[in-house]
């Protein structure tokens, strides 16, 4: 015999202001998600849940803190000076400027505009950034005759302006190097896959029968229970209803659920920036079955038993 309980949990993370729509906590009352404590029906209990509708807006953040906000720019100062690496320490030979990008959403145009403000404003207006419509790249280059000798680090913001991770390029007068290119198209749409996982502190897991290749690059466990393309041009809505029956199985960590996070992260396994509220109908289901075969296996087994005991006491 099998039941199945149904139970819907409508989450609205803009009911909440106090907290990031990225990292949202739920917390539901003790007798809304249980199992039977006594369990006197001898039942099996097993638990599923699935995302019946979601609806979050296309208005993330390009730039925030920590995220595509860095370019480090070197200038040398010791003529003939080793070129700068992450491994290395060379500040002795060179000086260093630190750009910090506003945090935001912008576009080409704004990005091109602040970059080039801001390396006036730190007296390195010698070097500037434009950018093409006609293949989608920025170019930094030197504008003027002087004999400086610069290297720039995309720190955090390397794919923002289509430049490679961990590469120091250099910017001298004369030879190939008075120009650098992006390495692969600018696409400032960013974020393009939402992630919704279950955080490590929730009263549940999903069962270990998804596994995931997105941190880490090699397959584990993971608690990824909804993948969400950003289909939708931005400050659009997006919207997911759910078209087939397919249940996720989870494994409860106590006898209720009451507390639990949802995180939504990025393709790239980052908690996403500047997300937008959304709002998520999830769906929890308990099944419950019950092996009558082998009740009725015990009830004759004793039966036999008890027969058996019978006729030998008479004998």
């Amino acid at each position: 015999m099998r039941e199945e309980n149904k139970y819907n949990v409508f989450i609205d993370t803009s009911s909440d202001k106090s907290q990031n729509p990225s990292q949202f906590k739920i917390k539901l009352n003790n007798w809304f998600l249980r199992n039977n404590i006594k369990n006197s029906d001898s039942s099996k209990k097993d638990w599923y849940i699935s995302v019946k509708s979601l609806a979050i807006l296309n208005s993330f953040s390009n730039v925030s803190r920590g995220i595509n906000d860095s370019i480090d720019v070197y200038e040398q100062t010791t003529p003939g000076a080793t070129a700068p690496n992450v491994n290395a320490n060379v500040m002795a030979h060179y000086k260093l400027y630190s750009i910090a990008l506003d945090e935001g959403n912008p576009n080409v145009a704004s990005l091109q505009k602040q970059i080039n403000d801001k390396l006036v404003a730190e007296g390195l207006g010698d070097i500037k950034f434009a950018y093409s419509s006609y293949n989608s790249k920025f170019t930094m280059s030197l504008n003027n005759s002087n004999a400086k000798v610069f290297y720039i680090h995309f720190k955090n913001s390397y794919e923002l302006f289509g430049f490679e991770k961990n590469v120091f390029y250099l910017l001298v007068l004369g030879g190939d190097n008075e120009s650098a290119v992006s390495y692969t198209n600018v696409n400032l749409l960013s974020d393009r896959l939402i992630k919704f996982e279950l955080a490590s502190n929730s009263d549940f897991r999903i069962k270990n029968t998804h596994y995931s290749n997105i941190t880490y690059g090699w397959f584990q466990d993971c608690n990824i229970f909804h993948l969400q393309p950003v289909n939708v041009d931005p400050y659009r809505l997006i919207y997911y209803t759910r078209s087939t029956n397919e249940l996720m199985p989870i494994e409860l960590h106590k006898n209720s659920i009451t507390d639990f996070q949802i995180n939504v992260i990025n393709q790239d396994g980052d908690i996403i920036e500047g997300l937008a509220h959304w709002i998520m109908v999830l769906e929890f289901t308990q099944v419950k079955t019950w092996n009558y075969d082998m009740k009725i296996y015990n009830v004759v087994k004793e039966l036999y038993l008890w027969i058996a005991m019978f006729f030998r006491n008479k004998i």
